[in-house]
């Protein structure tokens, strides 16, 4: 042989020792790294098989659907449990090709044709082939992708991949948030009334079945309730709707994300028999029909119970001029320029210090509605708001520009509260020209009247009475 064919056999062999060797290294891992080295977050799909059925796990624009005989939206804590696991697969042993010998073989150990894989890609794609149980309870045997090498596993990641499809379904009804919601309705039985609720830059807003605000921690904690009723279990395929009450639902309710012109709807059925809050439910971008539990509360909401009970709210810096009168007494105040105090105009000399003043504004602010009535007929004349009454009268007024030689010149009415007599230890507030009266609870008297009274002496308060709005202030209600 030539000494040109003597360095071709020599470097063909340098080659093939290379490759033997790295591809021993591709295939065989020590035994205390981690066998798969997957990175979870960078995780895009998770293929699953056995026994000649197959599953696929796969990521779209941060959601993780199931694809297989249902595709719906997965169940994001059970992935982020199989890849970290996966992650985190060390082998206890493993054993090479020679260790196979007599009645430890491929076969044997489950491993020539597996019936159970895993398949993940995060970058790479690694498929995990499981075998029979180990020695040690709750061990596997295994092989990666097609290395020859035979590991012996912690068996944990079998228990979280090979489930039924359903065990793979999120449990939780809807992936909308309170915060990406812009209008939400339900409507409920046969009536045609709905409870309507949407949402502007103030807060949420009644819009049926009357026109209100919205409390808005109120609102909040129903719809929370609402999108995090979790599914206890989907119904078999092939479940009728009307048996599960779908024909006639116990609720229905819409919601419409922000940006989006297309609600999603969640119809509630019948609720389960001998059991406790449980009902049949469908959601219009899921299939099938599931049973919710813990949607109760939910369900049993009514107009009261979100509307928001607080009287109309005024920005305290935004108020130049507070009026009280009732029918024997008024007390005009003003605040006086470049301080934060007050002066007593009508009904007494004077100042009230500014401290004062702002603490009872602020509790004054805080008056809460135990229930609500229309304003009118009997109702205003049961409460003292009717004609030929003389309420107590609080008004809260802007000045908008220098006075001019009319003395209420530039004057703008903020808000106008008429309060009528003590009924039962309660009291009635109508707000300006309101179509409901707030019934406020026992107290109030004192906040409204007997307080603000207090500021002036006896000796110069006057006894004129005054009626429950002036003409010459210009209302902008």
């Amino acid at each position: 042989m030539s000494w040109r064919g003597t360095l071709l056999l020599l470097a063909l062999g340098g080659v093939a020792l290379g490759f033997f060797l790295l591809s021993g290294r591709n295939h065989t891992r020590s035994p205390q790294e981690p066998l798969l080295g997957i990175d979870p977050p960078l995780a895009g799909s998770i293929q699953i098989a056995e026994r000649g059925t197959s599953l696929s796990l796969i990521k779209k624009n941060g959601l993780w659907i199931l694809q297989g005989a249902i595709t719906d939206r997965a169940n994001p804590k059970l992935i982020r449990a199989l890849l970290e696991t996966a992650a985190d697969i060390t082998p206890r042993d493993m054993l090479s090709s020679s260790d196979r010998t007599g009645s430890v073989s491929l076969t044997s150990l489950g491993l020539n044709k597996p019936n159970r894989s895993i398949t993940f890609n995060d970058g790479k794609t690694h498929t995990l082939w499981l075998g029979v149980d180990g020695p040690s309870r709750g061990d596997l045997y295994a092989r990666l992708d097609s290395g020859s090498a035979v590991y012996l596993i912690p068996g944990k990641i079998a228990s979280l991949a090979f489930l039924p499809t359903g065990e793979y379904r999120d449990p939780i009804l809807t992936e909308l948030t309170v915060d990406r919601i812009d209008q939400v309705a339900m409507s409920k039985g046969a009536t045609l009334q709905q409870l309507r609720f949407r949402q502007d830059t103030h807060g949420w807003m009644m819009e049926s079945p009357l026109s209100a605000r919205g409390e808005d921690e109120a609102v909040n904690a129903w719809l929370k309730n609402l999108l995090s009723a979790n599914i206890t279990r989907w119904m078999p395929e092939g479940t009728t709707p009307d048996s599960c009450g779908m024909d006639v639902p116990t609720a229905t309710i819409t919601l419409l994300e922000k940006g989006s012109s297309s609600p999603l709807t969640i119809t509630i059925g019948s609720p389960l028999p001998d059991s406790s809050g449980a009902y049949f439910a469908r959601c219009s971008d899921r299939p099938g029909i599931c049973v919710l539990s813990g949607i109760a509360p939910s369900l049993s909401a009514t107009p009261l119970s979100l509307r928001s009970k607080q009287i109309q709210q005024v920005e305290f810096d935004t108020i130049d001029k507070i009026e009280i009168a009732d029918q024997m007494n008024t007390l005009t105040l003003t605040r006086k320029p470049s301080s934060e105090d007050w002066e007593i105009k009508q009904g007494g000399a004077g100042e009230i210090s500014g401290i004062r003043i702002k603490e009872w504004f602020d509790r004054f602010q805080k008056l809460s509605a135990e229930s609500f009535e229309p304003a009118a007929g009997d109702h205003l004349n049961n409460r003292d708001l009717g004609p030929g009454h003389l309420p107590v009268t609080i008004s809260f007024i802007a000045r908008l520009s220098e006075n001019t030689a009319q003395e209420n010149a530039g004057e703008t009415l903020l808000a106008q509260y008429l309060f009528g007599g003590v009924t039962d230890n309660h009291i009635a507030l109508r707000a300006g020209n309101s179509n409901e009266l707030m019934i406020l609870p026992p107290g109030t008297i004192d906040l409204i009247k007997n307080e603000p009274l207090s500021w002036i002496t006896p000796a110069t308060q006057s006894t004129t009475p005054v009626p429950s709005s002036s003409p010459a202030i210009k209302s902008t209600r």
